[in-house]
């Protein structure tokens, strides 16, 4: 017999989880949940059945879940409040209620939600022909337009759906734990110590007290210090709080610059786990390559200041200067721009990468864990250059069957436990820049941070790839009316 139900077929299929009427009489679902479903009743009614004949010692009353407590008397023998019952316990209120228009509305804002992030995945066609995963137009992460004006989200004083008031207090009591969770690192002792420097040149507005006088502004997780961070901005906002374009999940910004050159300080690290290897600085406008300038932030900012008063002459930047040099003896901070340790760190180098910082991954004495990618720097970026400026479908599906073949070999690499190949590669792509690779950035760095143990760098690189834009408006929050909190 045909099926005249011409209902139209549950999204959800075998995954539904409604099992009201309303949702049931609207839609079809698959056999399998449909017979599940229609079960319930008839298990509920055998289940009835069973509990109706089973023999009981005992009838159970109500009143012997509830104990009744003698309340206090008035002087005249009255009593002073009643025994509590059962109704005491029964909250009856409408809003529990779930309506069918209900239960609609909830579908539709589910479909607009997979909607609105099917447009930031990626298609499965490119061309007629190949097979390539492609960035959808939505991506534009190439663009020089800041981010949407939403990105920077407004607080109020109500509990919002990432966090309450009392998080907030949480967050005052301990910075530390809270720039853990929202930068998924734990900072360095300089860190720290620059906050305290930065608080006795300017109690009032610690964050800018290198602002006039050497340019600079401490941003990102100094932003907690700063009291400016509140929960109603989801955490995954601040992994892409003041991160630049060529920034990678390694790079984190503490310091900004300039907007023309987006000049920026950050801390590198090879393990998220790990404490930084060193603090170096990047040009966004310009390029990606990232320099190192010494182990820890007093190192980099006498670099900068030293830098700058090359060209100033200001008494005032060397006054500033020198202030950063007796904190940093006082503290016994290094002040080279190449430390031993930092030696050290290069000598477990595997490859350059084109950012030139290099990468880091664990190496068994049998060398497994890392094999370079079949092709030299020079060769990878004509390759990289020939997919950006292609002028024809025809001739960036040659190009990128290059790409491809080269990426088939990182997946026989990862088979075989040498996870850096995919790392390298991936982190050549993105430091090379360009939509067009968007999509291979995406196939190679998540699963090769995962492999490796780097799961917070996974997460930097996802939401980054979604956010990625070449621009110096980078702050994910409002900074109105907060004030600095204690560390």
């Amino acid at each position: 017999m045909a099926d005249k139900d011409d209902r139209p077929v549950c999204k959800y299929g075998e995954k539904c989880y409604r099992t009201n009427a309303a949702h049931l009489s609207q839609f079809k679902h698959a056999q399998k949940l449909q017979q599940e479903q229609e079960k319930q009743p008839k298990m509920q009614k055998r289940k009835s059945t069973e509990t109706t004949e089973s023999p009981v010692k005992k009838k159970t009353k109500i009143d012997d879940f509830f104990q009744k407590v003698s309340p206090p008397t008035s002087t005249g023998g009255q009593q002073a409040q009643k025994n509590t019952t059962i109704e005491d316990f029964i909250k009856k209120p409408d809003v529990c209620k779930t309506t069918a228009k209900e239960e609609k509305d909830d579908d539709e804002a589910v479909t607009a939600v997979e909607e609105a992030s099917s447009k930031s995945e990626v298609t499965a066609s490119h061309g007629n022909s190949s097979g390539y995963i492609r960035p959808a137009d939505s991506d534009n992460q190439d663009k020089n337009e800041p981010l949407v004006k939403d990105d920077k989200t407004e607080c109020t004083d109500e509990t919002t759906s990432t966090g309450t008031l009392q998080d907030a207090a949480q967050t005052e009591m301990d910075p530390k734990q809270s720039i853990k969770e929202k930068f998924l690192v734990e900072m360095p002792a300089d860190f720290y110590d620059l906050w305290t420097l930065c608080k006795k040149v300017k109690p009032l507005k610690p964050e800018s007290a290198f602002a006039n006088s050497g340019g600079l502004k401490l941003v990102g997780p100094y932003d907690v210090l700063a009291g400016k961070c509140k929960p109603c901005i989801e955490n995954r906002k601040y992994l892409i709080h003041w991160r630049y374009y060529y920034d990678p999940p390694e790079f984190l910004t503490v310091l900004k610059g300039d907007d023309q050159s987006m000049f920026h300080i950050g801390y590198f690290r090879d393990d998220p786990k790990e404490m930084p290897a060193f603090v170096a600085s990047n040009s966004a406008a310009k390029d990606c390559i990232i320099t190192p300038r010494g182990e820890n932030i007093f190192a980099a900012i006498a670099w900068h200041l030293t830098e700058q008063n090359k060209h100033t002459k200001s008494k005032e930047v060397e006054k500033l200067l020198q202030q950063v040099k007796d904190f940093a003896a006082e503290h016994n901070y290094n002040l080279d721009l190449k430390t031993q340790s930092m030696k050290e760190r290069n000598k477990r180098v595997v490859c350059k990468t084109f950012h030139g910082a290099g990468l880091v991954v664990p190496v068994d004495e049998n060398d497994v864990g890392y094999r370079p990618v079949p092709e030299t720097p020079g060769d990878l970026k004509k390759l990289f250059k020939k997919i950006n400026d292609s002028k024809s479908e025809a001739e960036r599906n040659k190009s990128l069957d290059e790409l491809q073949e080269i990426v088939t070999l990182v997946q026989f690499a990862n088979d075989e436990c040498d996870y850096g190949e995919g790392l390298e590669l991936g982190l050549d792509l993105f430091s090379y820049g360009g939509s067009e690779l968007h999509s291979f950035i995406k196939m190679l760095l998540p699963i090769g941070y995962r492999l490796t143990g780097r799961t917070e760098y996974e997460q930097i690189i996802v939401e980054h790839l979604k956010n990625r834009r070449k621009t110096a408006e980078l702050s994910q929050i409002s900074t109105s009316g907060f004030r600095p909190i204690q560390c």
